[in-house]
């Protein structure tokens, strides 16, 4: 399962923007082009699933950053320092990598 959010229209939560302060577009379009776009990788992650993992190691956030990792069996803190090839993120944690598959990943400290 993945969760999107986009802060289409102001207001919007302290550090972050809204798409309608630098675009004018409807939210259908913008649902229509993000949907097109998730289409793209979905094929892309069927067919290149190197691909995939190449272009979210090269736009991540996350990766290299102290995260805090909250999963099923409890939470973690570590260093996010990369993805496996199933696309698990890499995170180490006392000088060992742990591979999570699933869970909610926040960032700690500021961007």
């Amino acid at each position: 399962m993945l969760g999107v959010g986009l802060n289409v229209y102001p207001p919007v939560p302290e550090g972050a923007a809204a798409v309608a302060e630098y675009a004018s577009r409807s939210r259908v379009e913008l649902l229509a082009d993000l949907l097109d776009r998730l289409e793209a990788r979905y094929h892309q992650l069927y067919h290149e699933p190197e691909g995939v993992l190449e272009a979210y190691r090269a736009h991540s956030l996350t990766l290299g950053r102290e995260v805090k990792v909250t999963t099923q069996q409890g939470g973690l803190q570590g260093q996010a320092v990369g993805l496996g090839p199933d696309g698990a993120l890499l995170l180490k944690v006392g000088g060992q990598i742990r591979a999570i598959g699933a869970g909610d990943v926040q960032l700690v400290g500021q961007l």
